[in-house]
């Protein structure tokens, strides 16, 4: 379906109805009645199709690597009153990873914004944004710090969204 069908993003959708099966409060991209996203990955898969299938494998790879890994650790950093020190050790350890990555590419799967990037981006800019947390987790990760990364990207997202949603 074409991007310029798509109805509705909303990024903290309260559903009422009794009837949907899934979380009462997500992140919700509605393309038209019969298709909408509450996976914040499918939804980035849809705006930023993969067209080469070489790429398309390493893109659900690494979304899956994110999905699995890396914001189960965010989301417990986030969350946590205090860190424990191996928390902080496997985050540290998935946050070089990222930025390992980026020292050898513009974007995680080369020089494309992709799905993966959407995904990464999403789950590590609480951490960006929270000048405590940036110092304590992402002051090093000088590859992460790339403007590139942080202004690029959002402003190519909201992009994609108004071309699609028209607003």
């Amino acid at each position: 379906m074409p991007l310029t069908r798509a109805r509705s993003l909303s990024v903290a959708s309260v559903i009422a109805d009794d009837t949907f099966a899934g979380p009462r409060q997500l992140p919700l991209l509605e393309v038209d009645d019969n298709l909408s996203f509450f996976s914040s990955n499918a939804a980035a898969q849809y705006l930023f199709p993969v067209v080469d299938v070489t790429d398309h494998g390493e893109c659900q790879q690494t979304q899956e690597w994110e999905a699995t890994r890396l914001h189960p650790a965010v989301s417990a950093v986030l969350t946590s009153k205090t860190v424990a020190s191996d928390l902080k050790q496997v985050l540290q350890a998935l946050l070089s990873t990222v930025n390992g990555t980026l020292e050898k590419h513009k974007y995680i799967l080369g020089d494309k914004l992709s799905p993966a990037d959407i995904s990464i981006w999403s789950t590590l800019y609480p951490l960006y944004h929270k000048d405590e947390l940036k110092q304590a987790y992402i002051a090093d990760c000088a590859h992460i710090l790339r403007c590139n990364d942080f202004i690029g990207i959002p402003i190519q997202i909201e992009s994609k969204i108004e071309g699609c949603c028209g607003g």
